[in-house]
Order: C-alpha cells, then sequence, then structure tokens
C-alpha cells in the first residue's frame, strides 16, 4: 500500500505533497502510497507534529485530498484518534522533530508492510524486494518453518534485518527499531 523512509531527528516540520509522494523541505525522509483508486491517502499538521494516513476507500464516503491540511493541536488529535477507528485497511505515519518516527497499522491488516533499517533511517514497502539490500541472509528459524510447512505469522520474516508490521502494532524508530505490539483483546480467562 505504500514505500516509505523516514529520517528521525532531521526537519520533518516541512512535509508537502509532491503529486505522487509526502516529502519533507530537506528530502530525507518521504511516504509513497500505492496509485490505486481503492487507495486513498490525507495528511495532517499542527505545526509541529505530522499525520500522514495511507488506507483502502469505504464505499459511500467522498475520496480524500492528498494536500497537508493545517489544524489546531485540538483537532490534530482528533483526527489521531478518528483515524485509528477506520474500518478498512490504513498505515498511519507520525513525525514529532526531536522524537522517533511512528508507524501504525490498522486492525485490518490485508497488505504487508515489511520494515527494515540502517543508521539513519527507517525503510518500508509492501514489497519486500524493496528491502533486499537490507537482508542479512536467511533467517534459519524462519526458514525451518517454512520448510516444515509450519509458517508463524508475526514480524519475522524469512530474511534477517527484514521485519514486518502486523496488525495493531506500532514501529518507533530513532536510530533503533522497536516493535510494539497491540494489548490481547481478550485478557480475562474463564474458569471452568
Amino acid at each position: 500500500m505504500l514505500k516509505l523512509r523516514l529520517t528521525p531527528y532531521t526537519d520533518l516540520t516541512e512535509w508537502h505533497w509532491d503529486g505522487t509522494r509526502y516529502v519533507t523541505g530537506d528530502r530525507h525522509s518521504h511516504v509513497t502510497p500505492y496509485a490505486h483508486p481503492l487507495v486513498e491517502n490525507l495528511s495532517v499538521t499542527d505545526g509541529v507534529r505530522t499525520l500522514i494516513v495511507v488506507r483502502e476507500r469505504v464505499t459511500g464516503r467522498d475520496q480524500c485530498e492528498p494536500l497537508v491540511r493545517h489544524l489546531s493541536p485540538g483537532e490534530y488529535d482528533r483526527v489521531r484518534t478518528l483515524t485509528e477507528s477506520w474500518p478498512t485497511d490504513y498505515v498511519l505515519t507520525e513525525t514529532i522533530p526531536d522524537q522517533p518516527a511512528r508507524v501504525t497499522a490498522g486492525a485490518c491488516r490485508t497488505t504487508p508492510l515489511y520494515l527494515a533499517h540502517d543508521d539513519r533511517s527507517l525503510h518500508g514497502s509492501w514489497d519486500m524486494a524493496d528491502l533486499r539490500e537490507h537482508a542479512r541472509g536467511l533467517n534459519p528459524k524462519e526458514a525451518a518453518r517454512l520448510l516444515l510447512y509450519r509458517p508463524r505469522y508475526g514480524s519475522e520474516t524469512l530474511f534477517r534485518g527484514i521485519l514486518r508490521l502486523t496488525e495493531r502494532a506500532t514501529a518507533r524508530f530513532g536510530g533503533h527499531l522497536n516493535l510494539r505490539y497491540p494489548e490481547p483483546a481478550c485478557t480475562a480467562v474463564r474458569a471452568n
């Protein structure tokens, strides 16, 4: 659904839409949505924080304009909260100067998002082949699972250095990549 490169601790407040992607003024970061009639993108900023959303369209709703909208801090918080209740697949990217970049996947994860990083930037793509330069060989555990026909759904992939962002998970990158998984949907255990 998208490709991205996020370089935190640079001039992240100057995001703009160039007709095909969101890009920072210093060109160190970009988010490129997949061009498809069933995918839409939008972006808002309060002058400090910037939120970029790439999501599946929903029937009966007008398509969003991709231009970056300027909002008050309260309006920004409201949009961020509403984004998390979107009924179809989405990826939310949030940048704040001098803080790690965040990428969050929605609950309806129908498209993959693979992540890799170097010393400066987080790279992401729906196509794992785009991240091939970050692959550091085969992941033996995942290779064994595939050979035994027992693949496991999780953040690990067949290649060391490339991870998968699963539904409702958040990736934070500020030089190191940290994946945070959501709380379990049901934490109560029923005793019989």
